[in-house]
């Protein structure tokens, strides 16, 4: 706006480009470095300067360059509107040079500048031409010194010699770094060795190397300390690598300060860049270590292998720490752990493959307790008792950990008599729970396997031949392992010996059935079973035998001693299901005297009579209810056993024991996991029916994305219907799935239950949150459409058009022309679909659903009668459009089937004939 340049005069031209040749050198000077091009000015003859593009890809050496720098650009390509300030030519840099001379930055030059800023950990030197020499803390003394910067000021004339001279890239932009020394040993250098004076490179830096470091950031919260080796590699190390000292690590930020040099040990070359480094003169033994740092400590919900923390120990080594020796008290609470934090420790044990254990306990960190390869066989005989720390429940049974090195595992057949449920085990043993006197059974495969049960027989007690009572165990497909009953014997079934028929095989048993078996077989201590009914039917016969022959010498006998009445009454309430009536014995009167004695006999007589007679009454009562017992025990295993061989646990699972069967087999099944759900929701076991839930959502495998999905709506329908954490789990189901579907399903949850203000709230968060989704619209119009509110169903419309993205916007039009034909006005859905038609001639689909409508609204049951003449006309409309003949068949058989549905012979034969004209005309 200045008056010299907008007053009267010649109006400014801009200047013309100069006449540039293909190929022509022109001296230029980078002004601009990007990661793709750079820009350089060119002097032009008239004094002007012209701006150039210059793609790096084109470059000779393929380098990028960075500002300063004078080079030689070759012009590649001409404008053809020179005046076009957008049609800049365009070139490549052929050569270039620096501006302070290339002389100045060859390494080994000695320079003497001026200090421009001094940071903590370097400082910058102009070395000329606008480049920045760097000076960094390691390279400006010989020796370790606390504060290398404390005689170097900003502006003061330094002597320094140049190490390396390299384009380096920060931030995208390429520039020229030059890295500078001013120690005594290297200016003595005959040549420049960057390496020999200390300037390392990522790849020069070996595990065993002592280098050098300056402090740059100690950062208290994280527990560590970043140092560098060079301006341009990093090296960390954690608190724990500072000292051993207990003094010392009280406050371990304490001897750490920004810009202090130190000597650093070289562990691990680590990440690229990233070398990994300790401030001891030599990595520590290990019964040394007294302090370790948290890298990460794992959830309770999931430890592997019994660790609860992985820690760092000095000499930047990882170790592990068990669950069991995190605290020295098992009833206290465990402590909290984060990422970094300092703890006091000692390592326990050195495994074979390398694993250093360390344990918190102050117990171990007073002994020095390196502890030896321990043999669980002798350290846990069996009989003993142990304690230990629940760090696993799952199918298999509890795993403890005993000691550091040694595991524990109790089957769930030793968990308790007869048969267990998993969902019972998991929250009666939660992780973390400290078991005290659990008995040991045996040591397999460095394992120790335990049982909360108290040992009962063993296998000395069973001879070949016995028959004995368990329940089946587990199930493979060789057999069943059946757990003899008072023992904690798991004896094997061979697939072979489980029936004299064919008809019963592995399926046809279930974890947790009682049985009998026969001892076939005892080796080393294991026995072989067998199940087969022709192992008993002589057992059998013997047992009705002999208690036919006592009921006989029962009734036969006449002086049998009376049992005492409160065994009799015992007996007789042992069976209340079954009624027996037992009609008097008449037993005669033996060695009585006549006359008065006689006479005074009868009454005492009576009274004995009566009684001997309660007696065997009672006895043959007692021999008959044990008879019909064994019928009726004996009529439900063979029960059970038909059952199990038709399969109906399978097709319709009727108790907890049925569907956990059927899980191990289909656990990725959503249907399966719903209806055990259900099953106990029947039961009113809202609990149960949770803690299945639970477990469907976290059993289903990942890769079922739909089954999973499935089992979150359920347990949300469970917790709408029954419950009261809908909020927690629709969190946490919006976590673990497309959260989207999530929303969009969660009205529809809300509708089911008869929750119209809940379902009326949930529409309107989920349009809110997913504005441009024409499903969670189309949702919102159903429901409202449903409910009646026209009103805010049309303006919920409007809201939608002005929400979604136009190509969205068909659908749901389409939809609420639907639902205003069913629910609101068929002439407003009628007025729709002629706008959607009109737009959208060729649209077949528009078409469709318009006659749909047309025809459901008059035909019955919607229209009283049939009124087929607007039918008619509209399919009239649809035949004489100019479409495809695909396209115009799928409306003459559409027009047909109506017909043949609503109309008579003439219509029909009218459409017919209409098909055989276009036919014609089409050919024609």
């Amino acid at each position: 706006l200045k008056p010299e340049l907008v007053g009267e005069g010649t109006p400014w031209e801009m200047p013309s480009f100069p006449a540039f040749e293909d190929n022509e050198d022109l001296s230029a000077t980078v002004e601009v470095s990007k990661p793709f091009y750079a820009v350089v000015s060119v002097q032009c003859p008239n004094g002007g300067c012209l701006l150039m593009s210059v793609p790096h890809g084109l470059n000779a050496d393929k380098t990028n360059h960075p500002p300063g720098i004078s080079c030689v650009v070759a012009v590649r390509k001409i404008p053809k509107k020179p005046k076009d300030i957008c049609a800049r030519p365009l070139g490549y840099i052929k050569k270039c040079t620096y501006v302070i001379g290339a002389e100045k930055v060859k390494p080994g030059t000695v320079l003497t500048a001026a200090v421009k800023d001094v940071g903590h950990t370097r400082a910058l030197i102009a070395v000329g031409g606008g480049v920045m020499g760097i000076l960094h803390a390691t390279q400006v003394k010989d020796e370790i010194v606390h504060a290398p910067f404390a005689e170097v000021k900003p502006g003061m004339q330094v002597t320094v010699r140049v190490l390396t001279a390299q384009m380096k890239e920060v931030r995208g932009v390429y520039r020229l770094e030059v890295a500078l020394s001013m120690k005594p040993s290297v200016m003595a250098m005959k040549e420049i060795d960057a390496k020999a004076a200390g300037w390392y490179e990522y790849e020069d830096i070996k595990p065993g190397m002592r280098v050098p470091v300056v402090v740059h950031n100690v950062r208290e919260e994280e527990q560590d300390c970043i140092t560098e080796i060079t301006s341009s590699l990093r090296a960390l190390f954690r608190f724990v690598e500072v000292s051993s000292d207990r003094e010392i690590m009280k406050q371990p930020k304490a001897g750490l300060s920004e810009g202090e040099l130190r000597m650093a040990l070289v562990c691990r070359r680590g990440k690229p860049g990233k070398p990994e480094v300790t401030l001891f003169d030599k990595a520590p033994e290990l019964q040394d270590i007294r302090f370790c740092s948290v890298i990460k400590a794992y959830d309770d919900n999931r430890l592997p292998l019994g660790k609860k923390l992985l820690v760092q120990l000095p000499g930047q080594r990882l170790g592990q720490v068990m669950i069991c020796d995190i605290k020295d008290d098992p009833n206290a609470e465990d402590p909290e752990f984060h990422t970094g934090q300092l703890l006091p420790c000692r390592v326990v044990a050195n495994t074979e493959d390398g694993q250093l254990l360390a344990s918190l306990k102050k117990v171990h960190r007073k002994t020095n307790p390196l502890l030896d390869p321990v043999d669980p066989v002798t350290q846990f005989p069996a009989g003993s008792k142990v304690n230990g720390v629940v760090f696993n429940v799952g199918n298999g049974g509890v795993l403890l950990a005993l000691t550091s090195t040694v595991q524990g595992w109790i089957p769930l057949s030793n968990i308790a008599e007869g048969h267990v449920e998993l969902s019972q085990v998991v929250n009666d043993f939660p992780i973390g729970k400290y078991l005290t006197d659990v008995y040991v059974v045996r040591v397999k495969d460095g394992k120790v396997v335990l049982s909360i049960v108290a040992p009962g027989l063993d296998v000395g007690h069973f001879s070949v031949g016995d028959t004995v009572k368990g329940v089946v165990a587990t199930k493979k497909e060789f057999g069943l392992f059946i757990k003899i009953a008072n023992s904690n014997i798991r004896a094997l079934a061979h697939i072979s010996e489980l029936s004299d028929s064919n008809s019963v095989s592995i399926d046809s048993f279930q974890v947790g059935q009682k049985l009998r078996a026969k001892v076939l077989k005892i080796d080393g201590g294991r026995l072989s079973l067998g199940l087969k009914q022709s192992y008993f039917e002589q057992d059998d016969e013997e047992g009705s035998e002999d208690d036919d022959q006592e009921e006989e010498e029962e009734e036969e006998g006449n002086e049998a001693a009376p049992q005492a009445p409160g065994l009799l009454d015992a007996m007789e309430e042992s069976d209340d299901d079954e009624e027996v009536k037992v009609q008097p014995l008449r037993v005669g009167r033996v060695g009585l005297s006549a006359g008065k004695a006689e006479a005074d006999s009868d009454d005492d007589g009576g009274d004995k009579e009566d009684q001997n007679a309660e007696v065997f009454d009672s006895k043959k009562l007692v021999k008959r209810v044990k008879k019909n017992l064994k019928k009726k025990e004996q009529v439900e295993l063979d029960q059970q056993e038909q059952d199990a061989v038709e399969g109906l646990w399978r097709t319709n699972p009727q108790s907890v024991d049925d569907f956990e069967r059927l899980l191990l087999t289909n656990g990725n099944s959503s249907a399966v996991w719903i209806k055990y759900m259900a099953h106990h929701l029947k039961l009113s076991e809202l609990d149960k029916a949770r803690a299945v839930a639970e477990r469907a959502v976290s059993h289903i495998s990942f890769r079922e994305d739909q089954e999973r999905f499935n089992a979150w709506i359920a347990y949300l329908n469970l917790e709408v219907a029954f419950g009261d954490k809908v909020d927690e789990v629709f969190k946490r189901a919006c976590q673990f799935n497309d959260a989207k579907k999530i929303y969009l399903q969660m009205p529809q949850i809300w509708e089911r239950n008869s929750m119209p203000e809940r379902a009326a709230k949930a529409h309107t968060t989920c349009v809110e949150r997913y504005s441009q989704s024409r499903s969670a619209w189309i949702g919102k119009l159903v429901f409202e459409y449903n409910k009646g509110a026209l009103s805010e169903a049309r303006q919920t419309l409007a809201s939608a058009m002005s929400m979604l993205p136009k190509p969205k916007h068909a659908e749901v039009v389409t939809k609420a022309a639907q639902l205003e034909y069913s629910h609101g006005s068929p002439e407003r859905g009628r007025t729709i679909f002629e706008e959607l038609v009109t737009s959208n001639p060729k649209r077949l689909d528009f078409w469709s659903i318009y006659l749909d409508m047309e025809v459901k609204q008059h035909t019955p049951p919607t229209a009283t009668e049939v009124k087929a003449g607007p039918v008619r006309i509209l399919f009239e409309r649809c035949t004489t459009l100019s479409l495809k003949p695909s396209k115009m068949k799928f409306f003459f058989k559409k027009w047909l089937g109506f017909e043949m549905k609503w109309g008579d012979e003439e219509s029909q034969t009218e459409v017919k004939q209409k098909a055989r004209d276009f036919v014609e005309k089409v050919a024609s």
